[in-house]
This record gives structure tokens, C-alpha cells and sequence, in this order.
């Protein structure tokens, strides 16, 4: 019997990197997850990507006549013309040609787009946004990312670089962000973001379970808060009022009919999405509350794979 041909996604971060096959309707078949090794080099970790995938699709009785495309998410910025990821901290590669590399190792044709971007465009296809031609999505892990959906399609910009909200600048002088700004979205409403707020009001000796935690994370702040810890509980208001914020610009530039909120951050759940929204409506203009869809992502940790395969479908 012979196999429907499927796509492979790949999901490329600064710690692992996951390999998905994905059939044409953006049903997920396989996924495998590997560390990344940044410490290597971009030459080895894109030898390594092009070998364990073909090792994956082997094992699920593939062969590379049954490879559609492969498409990749990576952190960028990138330049999408030439498939190059420019620069990205995570990795600490600079002029990076991936999208030819990977074609060159696999014999096939190779799509690359920014992470965020992959995971957003995985929701959109086949999950939260899957109702919606316009929707924003913001990733909220150790940073904050995005993507933008407008008419079914994803949008660029002139660089490549539409969806960055994390460096939306929401607080003058703030903290100091990774890009070299102070007061970006992402210092503010990341994993680290939270713990640096925390450290913080732990500085003012306010009586908290976090006092004696270490090491001290976004999820230990979230745990303190699900047993009702006050200090806790304020950091992820106050992590909802920023977030609400970045959200209020993105629907007065972009007017979507949804946001979805992706990575470990909006696994907070109400803890996080309650004060969003009480922030939000506050802030917004009224219709656009009310009308405009605030959701949390359906696919977990395999939206960047799925997403990854549908921009090679579609593209």
C-alpha cells in the first residue's frame, strides 16, 4: 500500500530542535525532538537537522519520494529571499545561508520563515485561529515573538521582519532587551520578564513562598500563585497589564479578528489570561473588545512544526 506523501516541518530553537511529518490536511503523523548544541556550529547542527530527519521519515516507512517540501522555522531576523538567517542570539549565527544548506543535505526543496511566524501559521491552519483569515500570533516564552495572518496570508514586510512585537517599546527607560532597547514588550512579558519582576519584589522584602526558591523560574512564580501567594499573583497582574498593552497596539495597527497566545507563558492559564483581558477592555476601543477573539494556542509545543509545513504547502 503506498503511503500519502506528507510534508516534514521543523521547529529549530537555541535548545532542541523538532522534526515533524505532516499530511497535506496538517495532520500531525510523527514528531522527534533533539538537542541543538548550539556550542557545534551552524554546520553541525544543520548536518545533524538534515540527518535526523531523514532518519525520522525513515522509521516511519518513508522514503524521499513521499517528501512534499520541507519548510523550517528559525529565530531570525531572516532574509527570505535568499534564505538566510541574518542574525539570531540564540544561536550566535550570523549570515547563516540555511534554506540552501538544508536543501543541498536533503535533495529537496527547502522553505524557511521566523519561528514565531511557523507556530502562528500552525494555529492558523488547523488550530485556535483555524475560524479567522486575520489573526496575530504572540509566542510567549523565554522571549515574546509573533506573526501576522492578514486574508489568509502571512505578512512580512519589507525585511522580513513583521510580527516582532516583542520589541514594541511599552515602557520609556525600562529594562534593558536583548535587541539593545530599553523597555521592549519582551522584558517585560516573557519567562524571563516574569522572574526578573519578581526578583525585583522580592528585593522589597514582601513576605512570599518565592523567598526560598531556587532556582527561581516563570513556572515556580505561576505554582505560588495557584496556592495563593500575593506577591505572586500581582507579578502575573502586572505581566497582564504589559501584555494587555502590546495586545491594545497590535489590534489598533492591525485589527485582527483574533490573538492567540502561544508557548509556556499562556500556559498560565487564567492566571495570565484574566488580568489580559480585565487590562484590555479597559484599554481598547469598545467594538474592537468586544468583537476581537483573545485565545490561548491548541497545539502545544507542535504548533511550530505543523506551521512549518503548512508555509511550504502554501508558499
Amino acid at each position: 500500500m503506498t503511503k500519502e506523501p506528507v510534508y516534514v516541518g521543523i521547529d529549530l530553537g537555541g535548545t532542541t530542535f523538532t522534526i515533524g511529518l505532516v499530511r497535506p490536511d496538517g495532520q500531525l503523523v510523527a514528531s522527534a525532538n533533539f538537542e541543538t548544541a548550539i556550542e557545534r556550529g551552524h554546520e553541525d547542527i544543520i548536518d545533524r537537522m538534515a540527518q535526523e530527519t531523514v532518519r525520522v521519515w525513515e522509521r516511519h516507512g518513508y522514503s524521499r519520494d513521499d517528501i512534499l517540501e520541507v519548510g523550517v522555522g528559525s529565530p531570525g531576523p531572516l532574509d527570505l529571499k535568499t534564505g538566510t538567517v541574518i542574525t539570531t542570539p540564540n544561536l550566535k549565527w550570523v549570515n547563516v545561508p540555511l534554506r540552501d544548506m538544508m536543501s543541498e543535505r536533503l535533495k529537496l526543496p527547502v522553505t524557511i520563515d521566523n519561528d514565531a511566524v511557523s507556530a502562528t501559521f500552525g494555529e492558523f491552519w488547523v488550530g485556535a485561529g483555524k475560524p479567522y483569515n486575520d489573526v496575530v500570533g504572540i509566542t510567549l516564552g523565554t522571549g515574546v515573538g509573533g506573526g501576522i495572518i492578514l486574508g489568509g496570508r502571512i505578512l512580512h514586510g519589507a525585511q522580513d521582519i513583521a510580527g516582532h512585537v516583542g520589541h514594541m517599546i511599552i515602557q520609556l527607560d525600562g529594562r534593558q532587551c536583548g535587541c539593545g532597547n530599553l523597555g521592549c514588550l519582551e522584558t517585560y512579558a516573557s519567562a524571563t520578564g516574569i522572574v526578573a519582576s519578581t526578583v525585583e519584589a522580592l528585593k522589597t522584602g514582601r513576605p512570599s513562598l518565592l523567598h526560598s526558591v531556587t532556582p527561581l523560574t516563570s513556572k515556580r512564580v505561576w505554582e505560588a500563585a495557584v496556592k495563593g501567594d500575593s506577591l505572586a499573583l500581582e507579578i502575573f497582574d502586572r505581566t497582564g497589564y504589559y501584555l494587555a498593552a502590546g495586545i491594545n497596539s497590535v489590534l489598533n495597527v492591525i485589527n485582527p479578528e483574533a490573538v492567540i497566545l502561544m508557548g509556556a507563558v499562556a500556559n498560565a492559564g487564567d492566571i495570565l489570561m484574566n488580568p489580559v483581558k480585565q487590562y484590555l477592555k479597559k484599554m481598547s476601543f469598545p467594538r474592537v473588545y468586544e468583537e476581537t477573539r483573545i485565545l490561548r494556542g491548541t497545539l502545544g509545543d507542535q504548533a511550530g512544526v505543523i506551521g512549518a509545513a503548512g508555509f511550504a504547502k502554501f508558499r
